[in-house]
């Protein structure tokens, strides 16, 4: 990042001259610093994905204990605020302005669209749902929410509810550095090759896929879950940050380990880019229905 200046021929230049940025350049002048906290569930810790809903005694009441009717209408009234300041955001710019279904914590992060044509945190309050686009390989429309790995080892977990009817759906937890190289550790559903029926039949699977420069492939043999209810998914980076762990459990206590795989393909020497690893909540439906999972919460800690 450099300071820029406009030359007196109406081009805009490096302040420094050349073509090429400095080490250091002067700081910005006139801009309060923002500092976010680290912790209490922001850098680190547990998201429980909750609105906030204030009674009648001004007290805080979250969405999972307070009365659904008085959640979804605080929630409109908020949104038709909102949206009245989008629409005249919309007509000073002269460009549109995404309507949302609710906030999430800055950190989050999405790929290539706002999060907001594709989740909601009011439909079930309390979980973040995701309405499954395309795979994570697609350039185009992608459902993903994720925060950035800023530590080398760190721990990150989430439970997750979806009812897959074919193997073109799939939802769980990401850890990827870009669109040709991540794993996935995902509910899906087995079904022969090629078949066109929805077979519900076919047993519920847990997958785990890596992608290494779009070669695809299934790390572990498929894994035979429940149809119905939660699944908690997690995965662990060593402490050189050389290696993760990915586990699973159907009751959020006793945890499975599934496989080590490395994280090299997760690096900017190995996939020559500059985003950084992330790890996040995906769903996909390649059926076109939009088939949506709830996440009823995600959290990343810090390991010693």
């Amino acid at each position: 990042m450099q300071k820029m200046v406009w030359n007196k021929e109406g081009w805009l230049r490096l302040a420094c001259d050349g073509r090429f940025g400095q080490w250091e350049t002067e700081e910005p002048t006139g801009i309060q610093e923002c500092l976010f906290p680290e912790e209490g569930g922001k850098d680190y810790g547990k998201e429980d994905f909750d609105l906030e809903i204030a009674d009648s005694a001004g007290n805080n009441e979250t969405a999972k204990n307070a009365d659904i009717a008085e959640i979804l209408s605080k929630t409109k009234e908020y949104l038709n605020e909102k949206n009245a300041v989008d629409e005249e955001c919309d007509k000073k710019l002269s460009m549109p302005v995404k309507k949302t279904s609710a906030l999430l914590d800055v950190r989050y992060t999405s790929l290539r669209q706002p999060y907001d044509s594709y989740t909601s945190l009011t439909e079930r309050p309390g979980y973040l749902r995701l309405y499954g686009q395309e795979s994570l390989n697609s350039c185009y429309n992608v459902s993903l929410v994720a925060r950035r790995q800023q530590e080398r080892h760190v721990q990150v977990e989430t439970c997750v509810e979806f009812t897959p009817t074919c193997r073109e759906q799939m939802a769980g937890l990401a850890y990827m550095y870009d669109t040709g190289n991540f794993y996935l550790l995902v509910k899906t559903r087995e079904e022969e090759f090629g078949s066109q029926t929805l077979d519900l039949e076919k047993p519920a699977k847990l997958r785990l896929i890596k992608s290494d420069h779009f070669d695809v492939e299934d790390v572990i043999p498929a894994i035979s879950i429940p149809e119905e209810g939660p699944i908690y998914l997690r995965v662990t980076t060593t402490q050189e940050g050389l290696y993760a762990k990915f586990f699973y459990s159907l009751d959020g206590k006793g945890y499975q380990e599934l496989a080590e795989v490395p994280t090299n393909i997760l690096t900017d020497e190995q996939s020559d880019g500059f985003t950084g690893a992330h790890f996040g909540m995906y769903c996909h439906d390649m059926t076109g229905v939009r088939r949506y999972a709830d996440f009823d919460y995600f959290e990343m800690e810090r390991k010693a």
